[in-house]
């Protein structure tokens, strides 16, 4: 049985709900993990910007730019390093007209996507939360992701698509291409950190997320030369270039792990 817009809305919620529930138990368990040291977890919430770079927008940053917002967990392994893990909710959309990258081909989409993240970030300056002289730094972060567009909708001239758990289906319902609803990738960007409180900090991030797959938009190669005389037509679908995707977000965060005895505050007034 096709699946309907409602099913696939069903199930991005529950998918929602268990990378929540996955991100509370790591936190969780490194907070239990490292309970004997001081300022080393951190949890926090992110929101800001989304926008998406492929065939419907060969490379004009933040065109059509949509909302996200996240969860993450931070382990600070030094004053140097930290690795991070977070989820991410995020909203894409573009079209040809908006791009101007081939606006006969009248193509268009909208998803929603849960990213995954792992990540490592090196700080440029020594930095934790609560210190006194090294309260902020520039930093580059990097790692592996993982987007999963559950709801995807779109189309191209004048077909319609939409994207489920089984691949692409057109506006009739007829299977037009099967693929795994999961598209692995990898993510790099920088940012900058500020300790404001004892407790409390908050960054900005900048993060590039570039898949290995070309099915993030929905758009699939469509005709050939006889179907089409515009040789321009027979790359509807770009398969030699993957998807992108980026997020520009302002996080919170709330430390954990504070060190409570008399001698470690007095350490940490030096920094």
């Amino acid at each position: 049985m096709r699946e309907t817009k409602k099913d696939v809305t069903l199930q991005f919620k529950v998918k929602m709900r268990q990378l929540l529930a996955a991100l509370l138990v790591a936190l969780v368990c490194l907070t239990k993990s490292f309970s004997g040291n001081a300022q080393v977890v951190e949890v926090g919430l992110s929101g800001g910007a989304c926008y998406y770079l492929g065939e419907l927008n060969p490379g004009k940053q933040f065109l059509n730019t949509d909302f996200s917002a996240g969860l993450y967990a931070r382990y600070n392994l030094t004053t140097r390093f930290a690795v991070r893990l977070s989820g991410n909710y995020g909203r894409l959309h573009a079209d040809d007209i908006s791009s101007h990258s081939l606006e006969s081909r009248s193509g268009w989409f909208k998803s929603d996507i849960i990213d995954a993240s792992a990540l490592c970030e090196v700080n440029f300056l020594p930095f934790f939360i609560g210190a006194r002289n090294n309260f902020w730094t520039t930093y580059l972060v990097g790692g592996v992701s993982c987007a999963f567009p559950v709801f995807c909708q779109g189309g191209f001239l004048e077909d319609e698509y939409l994207f489920n758990s089984q691949g692409l289906h057109g506006s009739d319902g007829t299977e037009i291409q099967k693929h795994n609803t999961v598209a692995p990738g990898i993510a790099f960007g920088f940012g900058v950190k500020y300790s404001f409180s004892y407790n409390w900090g908050i960054h900005l991030e900048w993060m590039m997320h570039r898949t290995f797959v070309d099915w993030l938009d929905g758009m699939y190669y469509y005709g050939d030369e006889e179907q089409f005389r515009d040789k321009e037509m027979l790359f509807v679908c770009d398969t030699a270039h993957p998807d992108w995707y980026s997020m520009l977000q302002v996080g919170f965060s709330y430390c954990f792990n504070v060190a409570k005895s008399k001698r470690c505050k007095e350490h940490l007034k030096g920094y």
